[in-house]
């Protein structure tokens, strides 16, 4: 549901409260932004990267990246690459702010 009053940040607070909450639970946990959409990377080595987006309060998604070959990347890493697809998919997601 659109709430024109609210940016993306806090639209997403419950989604991002129980992510926090759990944050013990994760090796990594980077917070990081995605077109203006909350995101954070749960998983970030050289090779792999999980990064979740919130669209809105009640939705999100995750991009669980593993890259095989890095030998000649087009981003510096595998978070990178990651955000790159999110920023793909955002572009496809109804405006939910």
């Amino acid at each position: 549901m659109q709430t024109p009053d609210r940016g993306p940040e806090e639209q997403s607070r419950h989604w991002l409260d129980q992510l926090y909450r759990r944050k013990s639970e994760f090796s990594t946990f980077t917070p990081a932004t995605v077109d203006g959409y909350p995101a954070v990377r749960t998983a970030d080595d050289k090779k792999s990267c999980k990064l979740q987006v919130a669209v809105n309060e009640d939705q999100s998604f995750e991009v669980d990246l593993v890259a095989i070959d890095l030998a000649k990347p087009l981003y510096g890493g595998a978070c990178e690459f990651a955000e790159a697809i999110a920023k793909a998919m955002l572009r496809n997601v109804p405006d939910g702010r």
